[in-house]
């Protein structure tokens, strides 16, 4: 079996510190999972957001064949993402 999992995305805090945020709309995170020995992309990766403050599933998805995901209508709060893959 192959686990990989995505913690923290604390490298592009800085960045998204410096984006004018409307606080009353949703919003999208989008990404790619990589395989951490390969950098191949994570084909069908369970993606979890959760909030920040009480670890509830705020929201979720799967990865395409590319690695890419997209989690929609996330409401303005602290979140940190999980990817896993089983295989």
């Amino acid at each position: 079996m192959v686990f990989a999992n995505l913690i923290s995305f604390a490298n592009i805090t800085k960045s998204i510190e410096d984006i004018i945020v409307d606080d009353d709309k949703p919003g999208v995170i989008r990404g790619v999972i990589l395989d951490k020995a390969t950098g191949q992309p994570m084909e069908y990766a369970n993606v979890a957001v959760y909030n920040r403050v009480d670890s509830t599933l705020a929201s979720g998805g799967i990865t395409n064949q590319n690695g890419e995901f997209e989690v929609k209508d996330i409401t303005f709060g602290d979140y940190y993402l999980e990817a896993n893959f089983i295989g």
